[in-house]
């Protein structure tokens, strides 16, 4: 039942992370949570908590907004991640 990649390098592979990914949403329900062909254009804060996404449906060549809790950007490797906070 665990939930996390193997420790074999400090940078995991494209085929580990996948796995991983998958893995991690066989056993969780995320995939109810994605998006799939969406591309964001914007990602405006709305108030304190929570923020409005605007994102172009590839399947159909619209633009659709979401009302959100939290993003996740995942863009890359890093070593510490980066927290926007507003100024």
């Amino acid at each position: 039942n665990q939930l996390y990649v193997q420790k074999d390098s400090a940078h995991p592979g494209h085929a580990a992370v996948f796995a991983f990914l998958n893995s991690f949403a066989a056993k969780t329900d995320v995939l109810s949570c994605i998006k799939f062909n969406h591309n964001v254009t914007s990602v405006v804060p709305k108030g304190a908590a929570q923020w409005v996404v605007t994102a172009l449906d590839s399947t159909v060549g619209v633009h659709v907004e979401f009302t959100v809790d939290a993003i996740a950007v995942c863009v890359g490797h890093y070593n510490e991640p980066l927290v926007f906070t507003e100024k």
